[in-house]
């Protein structure tokens, strides 16, 4: 009886030692979301002269199961916008944030070369909070759009970052089509989520 005491003591403290420790093997769960810095190429517009249709952070949030913030701001530039005060606004943690910015900056005469600076700028600031920036350019055929494109492309295949391309199809020559607009969520959660599931 002494020796079955002794097998149950040293039992219950083999199976004790390891309570509340994760295995080596497994790795900690990181968070999925996804945050979303644009114009209005990836706002929710429901106003005139836009269609009302959900934009592609909208479609994505709907198509993956993770939460998908929209800080997209119809007419804004890179330059002014204020990744900062978005990033405590939104106050939690994300994995993915999406730069879907700079075509406004190029349309309203901005130099390419500046408007890239600022776009090193913005992947950088959102690096050092500790989240994966995601590159976005569009598929477009004015010229001025199409070079944004290009660099957008460069810059961010020479950091090999996640690249995420709009479809083709647009309503004015700029914004994307309700089909477009789907099309690019699929494409967003493919480059992001699909290796995944």
């Amino acid at each position: 009886m002494k020796y079955l005491f002794v097998l149950l003591f040293i039992t219950l403290q083999a199976c004790s030692s390891g309570l509340g420790q994760r295995p080596e093997s497994i790795p900690p769960v990181k968070h999925e979301d996804v945050i979303v810095f644009g114009d209005s190429i990836c706002a929710d517009l429901n106003s005139p002269p836009f269609m009302i249709f959900p934009a592609w952070p909208t479609v994505l949030e709907e198509l993956s199961i993770v939460n998908v913030e929209n800080y997209c701001i119809p007419g804004v530039q890179l330059s002014e916008y204020k990744f900062e005060a978005k990033f405590l606004e939104a106050g939690t943690a994300y994995r993915y944030a999406v730069i879907n910015l700079g075509i406004n900056d190029i349309l309203r005469g901005k130099d390419l070369d500046a408007t890239m600076e600022l776009y090193r700028s913005a992947l950088d600031y959102i690096g050092s909070q500790g989240i994966e920036p995601v590159c976005f350019v569009y598929n477009n055929y004015r010229i001025e759009i199409l070079a944004l494109s290009v660099a957008i492309t460069e810059l961010c295949t020479q950091r090999d970052l996640l690249l995420i391309q709009s479809a083709p199809e647009t309503f004015d020559s700029v914004h994307l089509t309700s089909a477009a607009q789907y099309d690019t969520a699929v494409d967003a959660w493919r480059i992001l989520f699909s290796r995944k599931y």
